[in-house]
């Protein structure tokens, strides 16, 4: 993989210089980078700014000048008082070029490296290389070498055993090899064991290395496992690393164990690779006060021709630098997040789309979703929304109806028009409007009633009005119902004339009616 347009935001440990006078001027070196680019000191007056850190200071600047220019302007920082929505896009901003400056964020970016397959094909060779040696009058040897030095300032050892047989192409071998180096400034061991077996192209092997080396400056530890198995270009393999590192002032350990599965089209020779990683490591250093703690999960897939890699995962992180406090981050990066019940029973509550994505919707069609959290229920104590975009009638159920000429005889109520309304359980209650427009039908006064009754017949709102002839009056009645009925129900509107009085018991004619009901679902 070429790494040559990666940007270097922190140099790597020196543990590896054997020369003391190097390895003090890089430690120096690295020291002062630390300092300026602010791992060091965040907080420090001669620390490097980014560019994203430039232009946040500049947009709070301009944004808090014309807010003070402004009566009644929000103030920017988000006091308490929640923020204004183009604070929200600037914090939204800022927050996420922070993590993007992270070294988990960064992490959980990189490409896996892929196993390096020629490497384990030599081994395996020269195993096989090695029991040619021993195999060429037999089909199956054992065989044993060693060889030991001694001078004045060091001491060398070294042993090979091996296991081998043959018959026609079937082969298998077990092939050991141990050293052991010491002098007077530095300690070295060496173990190298290949087991082997292998029939034409088909092939099978497990490898294992392991070093230590010690001397003034650092102690090392380090093993590393392979296991593979192949037919023809098509393998799979495991690989699993280890390293314990110490010098005078700093101390790591590192883990990863990836696995890695690929076959190649026959027809077109594309390969198709996935791979699987997971990293730990621990990082201390006394000089500057680092602590850094690091769990990573990558998943890579790399396909097409040209080929095209695409990488993901998660990550847990602890960092802490100076006397800053120790900050601990749990990050993903993919195209969706989401939190399921153990149960797999209903909709997942919790989804978050990093990208637009393509799904079907109840009906079977195929749909994009845009990116963005969605939540199927949410209980927030407190929120701040920068704009807030509500689907129709997920907050209220609004229904309306109407009607036109209808008559109502002396001393009679009809209903004249209704609507519907779906109300759950808990709601915070349905507020009425309907009106109507009536005059006699033919004396010369008369006296109306305008009545909202609910689908059970309660009464919601009540109101009178009196007509003379040849002449059309409007009313309106309002009403509110606190407890409607829970599901689907009816409001309607009445009009009636009272049996006495003035103007009672007189026929009207009602020109048109209408009613509205907004019931509250919160």
């Amino acid at each position: 993989m070429n790494n040559s347009n990666k940007r270097v935001t922190q140099l790597p440990p020196t543990l590896g210089v054997k020369d003391a006078e190097v390895r003090t001027f890089l430690d120096a070196l690295a020291n002062a980078w630390d300092h300026r680019s602010g791992v060091t000191d965040s907080s420090s007056q001669d620390r490097f700014i980014t560019a994203g850190e430039f232009q946040s200071m500049a947009t709070n600047a301009l944004v808090a000048a014309l807010a003070s220019a402004i009566p009644g302007a929000p103030v920017v920082g988000g006091d308490g008082g929640g923020f204004s929505p183009i604070e929200i896009t600037d914090v939204i901003a800022s927050i996420s070029d922070e993590i993007k400056k992270s070294i988990l964020y960064q992490i959980l970016g990189t490409e896996i490296d892929p196993i390096d397959i020629p490497s384990i094909r030599r081994q395996i060779n020269d195993a096989f290389s090695l029991a040619e040696k021993y195999l060429a009058d037999t089909t199956a040897a054992i065989a044993a070498e060693s060889e030991a030095r001694a001078q004045a300032d060091s001491a060398f050892t070294r042993t090979v055993e091996l296991q081998a047989t043959r018959i026609g192409a079937a082969e298998a071998a077990i092939v050991s090899e141990a050293s052991t180096r010491s002098s007077q400034v530095e300690a070295l061991t060496s173990s190298v064991t290949t087991q082997a077996s292998r029939i034409s192209a088909t092939e099978s092997a497990i490898l294992s290395e392991a070093t230590t080396r010690a001397n003034k400056d650092n102690a090392i530890a380090a093993t590393v496992n392979r296991i593979w198995a192949a037919i023809g270009n098509n393998g799979a393999g495991i690989v699993d690393e280890q390293l314990a590192a110490v010098t005078p002032v700093a101390a790591q350990a590192t883990k990863y164990n990836q696995l890695q599965a690929e076959v190649i089209d026959p027809n077109t020779g594309e390969s198709r690779i996935a791979t699987l990683r997971t990293d730990f490591s621990t990082y201390s250093n006394k000089t500057d006060g680092t602590l850094r703690s690091i769990y990573s999960v990558r998943v890579q897939s790399t396909t097409g021709s040209p080929p095209r890699t695409v990488v993901g995962g998660f990550g847990l992180a602890l960092t802490q630098t100076g006397n800053a406090g120790p900050t601990i981050d749990f990050g993903v990066r993919a195209d969706k997040f989401w939190v399921g019940d153990i149960s797999g029973i209903g909709d997942l509550p919790f989804v978050v789309l990093t990208a637009p994505s393509t799904v079907l919707d109840a009906n079977g069609r195929s749909v994009t979703r845009p990116a963005g959290t969605y939540i199927k229920d949410a209980f927030i104590g407190r929120a701040s929304v920068g704009t807030l975009q509500v689907a129709g009638g997920s907050v209220t159920s609004m229904s309306y109806g109407r009607s036109g000429a209808a008559s109502v005889p002396a001393s009679g109520e009809i209903e004249v028009c209704r609507c519907y309304v779906d109300m759950p359980a808990g709601s915070s209650g349905v507020v009425l409007v309907a009106n109507a427009t009536a005059g006699p039908t033919s004396s010369d006064q008369a006296t109306g009633y305008l009545t909202i009754k609910r689908q059970d017949g309660l009464g919601i709102g009540f109101t009178a009005f009196s007509m003379v002839q040849s002449s059309q009056f409007s009313a309106v009645v309002t009403g509110f119902d606190p407890f409607p009925l829970t599901g689907s129900s009816w409001y309607a509107l009445y009009v009636a004339n009272p049996g006495s009085g003035p103007g009672g018991a007189r026929a009207i004619t009602v020109q048109t009616s209408a009613i509205t009901a907004t019931g509250g679902k919160r």
